[in-house]
C-alpha cells in the first residue's frame, strides 16, 4: 500500500529503495512462516494458560527487535511524507491522500500497539487489517480511486508545463494542475464546484 501511495502521487523514489523495501519485504515474509525451522525470529514458543485461556506465548528472538524497528521507521517516515502532502495537495485529492494514509498505517499502528502494551488476550492487529480492507474498498468503489481515466486526466494535467484552471459555464472550479496551484495557492483550499471568485453568478 505505501508503493501504491509512491506511485499514485507520483513520488521520486530511488529504484535502490524501491528493491531494499521489496527485499526486506520478502526476507522478513520467510522469516515469519519459517519460525519453526530456525530461531531468528522466535527464539523459543510454548503453550501457557492465562486467565483459564490457553494461549501462545512466544520468545523473540534478534530479527524481530529489527521487524520492530523496521516499522517504527517506516511508520516515522510514511507520517512525514503524508503531513508534507497534505500541505501541498490539491484539495479535491485531499481526501484519498488520507484515506490511504490511514489503510497504510491502521495496521502498522495496531501492530505496535500490540507489542507497546504486551497484549497477549486481546489482539487488535486483525481489526486493523479489516479497517485496511474497507478503506480499500470505500477508495476503490466509491472515490474511484484507481479510475483509469481519472489517473490518465490527473496525469496529462500535470504534465503540462502551462498552468491550467478548468471551469464550467458557471465559473465553478472542475481541475486544476500543479502549476496553477503554485501560482494561485488558494485554488488548494478550494472545493470542486466551488464558484473561482466565491460567489455565485
Amino acid at each position: 500500500l505505501m508503493l501504491m501511495y509512491v506511485r499514485y502521487f507520483h513520488k521520486h523514489m530511488p529504484a535502490w529503495l524501491y528493491w531494499l523495501q521489496i527485499a526486506a519485504a520478502v526476507a522478513m515474509t520467510l522469516a515469519s512462516v519459517t519460525f519453526d525451522r530456525q530461531r531468528l525470529f522466535y527464539s523459543a514458543y510454548h503453550i501457557a494458560t492465562v486467565d483459564g485461556m490457553n494461549i501462545l506465548v512466544k520468545d523473540y528472538g534478534p530479527l524481530h527487535a529489527v521487524y520492530i524497528i523496521m516499522v517504527s521507521c517506516y511508520t516515522a517516515a510514511f507520517t512525514t511524507m503524508f503531513f508534507c502532502d497534505v500541505i501541498h495537495e490539491k484539495k479535491a485529492q485531499r481526501r484519498n491522500c488520507e484515506l490511504l494514509y490511514l489503510a497504510v498505517m491502521i495496521p502498522s499502528l495496531c501492530y505496535l500497539l500490540e507489542k507497546i502494551f504486551d497484549m497477549q488476550l486481546f489482539k487488535i492487529t486483525p481489526f486493523g487489517i479489516t479497517a485496511t480492507s474497507c478503506i480499500c474498498l470505500y477508495l476503490l468503489t466509491v472515490r474511484r480511486f484507481c479510475d483509469v481515466k481519472m489517473l490518465a486526466q490527473n496525469m496529462v494535467y500535470d504534465s503540462i508545463d502551462d498552468a491550467l484552471v478548468v471551469l464550467d459555464m458557471r465559473y465553478h472550479l472542475q481541475q486544476c494542475n500543479r502549476l496553477a496551484v503554485n501560482l494561485f495557492p488558494f485554488l488548494s483550499e478550494m472545493h470542486q464546484e466551488e464558484t473561482l471568485n466565491g460567489q455565485d453568478p
